[in-house]
């Protein structure tokens, strides 16, 4: 270490070299952090309405719980079938945000297609058993 230390002091250059190379990967990874597929730990827990166009009920589910949901569907979304009301059987439950759900639809189906690509059709939704 002392061998790296006195190197360096003679060749002040290189140091600063690598000190560039450290901040320019931090930038980087601070910029492109959020990619496809990154959802953030404290969106999971935020709230979201659904209101249900049959019978105009509202529900309020966490956001992750509605990924979840969504993701186990095993099947590629369609942005006009929302999700289903446990009254009426009938997919006609939307966040009251539009663009919140096509954006929603539109990551899982990038999700869903980007692992179909890396590992072959996925499997089937695992069910639970009695």
């Amino acid at each position: 270490m002392r061998g790296l230390r006195e190197w360096l002091q003679r060749n002040p250059a290189v140091g600063w070299v690598i000190a560039l190379l450290a901040c320019g990967v931090a930038v980087y990874f601070a910029a492109f952090r959020r990619q496809a597929g990154d959802y953030m730990p404290d969106q999971m827990t935020e709230i979201v309405t659904i209101k249900f166009t049959d019978d105009n009920e509202t529900m309020e589910i966490p956001r992750g719980r509605l990924i979840r949901e969504l993701m186990r569907s095993g099947q590629t979304l369609d942005p006009s079938k929302g999700i289903t009301n446990p009254r009426t059987g009938q997919p006609t439950g939307f966040p009251f945000n539009k663009s919140e759900w096509d954006s929603m639809v539109r990551q899982i189906n990038a999700d869903r297609e980007r692992v179909t690509k890396m590992h072959g059709e996925p499997a089937a939704p695992k069910t639970k058993s009695p």
